[in-house]
């Protein structure tokens, strides 16, 4: 009560605000009170307490809620249509917005019904309000509409119910049996049998279906998919779907391809006990990236929730049975379009990789799926691996042998490593290839943050600090201001900084051993860098470096398989949690209704906006300094290059787009904004023969239907990194960095007029001794 009397005191104090509103009409509340205005203009005390007795009567509802919960909780079953209580057990959903969408909400307004329904069931779904909440919302609504209108209580909680069937489950935590709460009828050998359950003695389980699943996400970018398909060898010839193992595994199709990537991943959702959160996704390879990787377009087939870590059967059995029978189908038919289904590979983090996989654990002795190599220990409980040139590789055939001996002893003893038959094991044809390792774990978050805690402590913290803070970073990769914020950086603050940072960093404050060693992990050869350091540095997670070479051969590009679009994914997940109980459900229902509202929308994405579309546009934040002090020189520029004069009045823009990129000038005036200004671009005539060059841009403008940029063209310095190393594997590395790397002078620069098509990349900027590094930013398709 004391939670509604406040409610009722703030609600005086805000009522003035809509007052006007309320004059000279009648409100009448469907199904409610009738609330009148007085001659006086103000609502009554009597009006008050009847809109208060209305929140009490929600809260009321809500615990009436709360019991219908308890007892579909107690009675479990697998149809979620029987779980609806939160909305659908107890609310006849007879109303206009199904028997008529042209209704109006106002008989003489212009506004209909089923409109107004839907802008609020978006507005609930994308604040992730609760029951209550939304209870309360509804009779605010009621509340505060002009009498006369359509819209009821019952026909907003219809317009949340979902569309699509889900399979939650209950299993014994002991025998891992499915079991009714309510009864406790698992095993007649189990120690809980015929015990109420609560949640800490239950396994949840929700599960979709992955046909419906596939089908939904298809459906909204059917254009986009068969569009991709037929130019992805053009626009992106590193993507996934260029690769050979993508290539090999359709050899045999006849149809539109549609290919599967599974992720699968363990995070703490709930903080006040120790419960294991597992997610199963999907992503369908054919969408082009990053729109593949954005949350609308993820596949959320499983979510399990336990005091006990799950097993694999328990996780991709029912899973890998409805996959194989869509790969067996040959043809399924999706917007009148006939789609052929297969499976390429699952991606998962070490821990995660070795239960799915049924693989001894990182720190075990045969850890490696890909080699035979036995690990050793040195005085601890680590398990370490060194580098051995030749090493027994282990084949699918060895893989499969040893999984199907571990399975006959019970998986009591693992044969080398293997410990028993994982259902992904059906979907596989390599272990090696379909199972590849994650380098945004294996090389960011992990090795790279173990050697640059190293070197802080070799080096000093303040030193290292201070030449990153000179770095010159685009704002569309991401800002790392300081070592100093070391503890707040993530994945994708370690993936920038060893691809752009990283080798600068210790060429200028490494000793030369640190340097060659670093230099052949950094252009991943990391044959001799066994040497390096610390021998304890020699972990799995080192190990599986070596595979990363074949790994790209055999998939693409890194980027094109990383986790970083799954682990957002699973924050998105995470936040759509509104209580502690039932997790599985909550998470897979709120995913559901978030779909629901993605098939209404329209999106107009194409491959040319992704990729190709040009545009300049924005001539309204504009800095008028540097505008004025270029503008002489451009007028000298333009008349030299076009043969025409021009005045103050010329349109010039501050930023240009092509596909998803966007690169400003220095004529944009908002703050931070300028750091995209600095690209490369193509020049035949480069004097060092490179046949690009470095710029900053001024601005950009259109003469004749073409669209240029006036820019500084800094000078190129026929300068080289190098190193001490002069063998063969140097000379390689040092090539590759002379291709990675640009030595520039950026105080020596000249004016130019260059078409916007020789734009190549943004560009990093490190100040390094008497120069500058200029690197470029080459892919800008990876997901953060």
């Amino acid at each position: 009560m004391t939670t509604n009397a406040d409610y009722c005191k703030t609600y005086r104090q805000r009522i003035s605000n809509v007052s006007s509103r309320l004059q000279d009409m009648e409100v009448i509340l469907q199904d409610h009170h009738q609330v009148n205005v007085n001659d006086n203009n103000q609502i009554t005390n009597n009006e008050i307490n009847s809109y208060a007795d209305q929140i009490i009567t929600t809260h009321t509802d809500e615990q009436e809620l709360n019991d219908l919960n308890d007892i579909a909780f107690n009675n479990n079953v697998s149809n979620s249509s029987e779980y609806e209580t939160e909305t659908d057990s107890y609310i006849s959903y007879e109303s206009d917005f199904d028997d008529d969408i042209d209704t109006l909400l106002y008989s003489n307004g212009s506004i209909p019904l089923y409109k107004v329904y839907a802008a609020i069931k978006n507005f609930i779904i994308k604040c992730n309000l609760n029951h209550t909440h939304i209870l309360q919302l509804i009779e605010l609504l009621l509340f505060l509409l002009p009498s006369g209108h359509r819209l009821t209580k019952s026909g907003i909680l219809h317009a949340q119910k979902r569309h699509e069937n889900f399979t939650y489950t209950t299993l014994c935590i002991n025998c891992n049996q499915q079991v009714k709460p309510a009864e406790g009828k698992c095993l007649s050998t189990c120690r809980y049998y015929g015990k109420e359950r609560t949640s800490d003695c239950l396994t949840e389980i929700g599960e979709a279906n992955v046909l419906k699943r596939i089908k939904n996400v298809v459906k909204r970018n059917l254009t986009l998919i068969l569009e991709y398909q037929q130019r992805a060898e053009l626009l992106l010839p590193n993507d996934i779907v260029n690769s050979a193992a993508y290539q090999h595994i359709h050899s045999n199709s006849k149809f539109n391809r549609l290919t599967l990537m599974l992720h699968a991943d363990g995070i703490q959702i709930v903080t006040t006990k120790r419960k294991k959160f597992y997610v199963v996704t999907g992503t369908i390879l054919e969408i082009p990236p990053p729109h593949r990787e954005y949350a609308r377009n993820k596949l959320l087939f499983l979510v399990y929730f336990s005091e006990n870590e799950p097993t694999p059967s328990i996780l991709y059995d029912h899973l890998c049975q409805q996959i194989r029978q869509l790969i067996i189908a040959k043809w399924i038919i999706i917007g009148g379009q006939k789609f052929s289904i297969r499976f390429q590979l699952f991606k998962a983090d070490l821990p995660c990789r070795s239960l799915s996989i049924c693989i001894k654990q990182h720190n075990g002795y045969y850890c490696c799926s890909n080699c035979f190599q036995h690990g050793k220990t040195m005085g601890g409980t680590y398990v370490y691996y060194d580098y051995i040139d030749k090493q027994a590789t282990r084949s699918h055939h060895d893989y499969l042998s040893a999984a199907i001996e571990a399975e006959r002893n019970e998986n009591q003893i693992s044969v080398f490593g293997i410990h028993g038959k994982s259902p992904l094991l059906s979907l596989f044809f390599n272990v090696q290839i379909n199972c590849p390792f994650d380098y945004m774990h294996l090389c960011c978050s992990t090795h790279m943050s173990s050697i640059l805690n190293i070197w802080i402590k070799k080096y000093g913290l303040s030193n290292l600090s201070c030449f990153m803070e000179k770095i010159i970073i685009p704002v569309d990769s991401l800002s790392i201001t300081s070592l100093n914020c070391l503890n707040f950086w993530k994945s994708k603050d370690y993936r920038f900084f060893l691809l752009f940072i990283s080798f600068p960093l210790i060429l200028a404050y490494g000793t030369d051993e640190v340097i060659d060693h670093f230099m052949l992990y950094f252009i991943n050869i990391v044959k001799t860098f066994h040497t390096y350091g610390d021998e304890k540095l020699q972990l799995y997670s080192l190990h599986a470096h070596k595979y990363l070479i074949e790994q790209v051969l055999s998939h693409g590009a890194l980027f094109a398989h990383g986790c970083f679009g799954d682990e957002s994914f699973l924050g998105t997940l995470k936040r759509s949690r509104r209580g502690n109980r039932r997790i599985p459900y909550q998470i897979l229902k709120s995913y559901l209704l978030r779909d629901c509202i993605l098939n209404d929308e329209h999106p107009k994405t194409t491959v040319n906006s992704i990729f190709l579309d040009e545009k300049i546009f924005d001539n309204s934040y504009l800095n008028l300094n540097v505008h004025q002090n270029y503008f002489i020189p451009f007028q000298k520029l333009f008349q030299l290059q076009f043969n025409e004069k021009i005045d103050e009045n010329f349109s010039v823009y501050c930023r240009y787009q092509r596909g998803m990129v966007k690169f400003s000038s220095l004529l944009y005036n908002r703050i931070s904004s300028q750091l995209t200004n600095i690209v490369s671009f193509k020049n035949a005539l480069c004097p060092v023969n490179k046949k690009k060059c470095f710029a900053i841009i001024i601005w950009y403008f259109e003469y004749e239907n073409i669209t240029y940029a006036f820019i500084k063209s800094l000078q190129c310095i026929n300068k080289v990194l190098r190193t001490t190393r002069t063998d063969q594997l140097g000379n390689i590395a040092h090539s590759f960095l002379n291709r990675f790397f640009s030595v520039m002078d950026i105080d020596m620069f000249d004016l130019s007029i260059i078409r916007v098509q020789q734009i190549l990349h943004h560009c990093v900027v490190i100040p390094f001794r008497d120069a500058c590094l200029f690197s470029e930013i080459l892919c800008t398709y990876e997901h953060d």
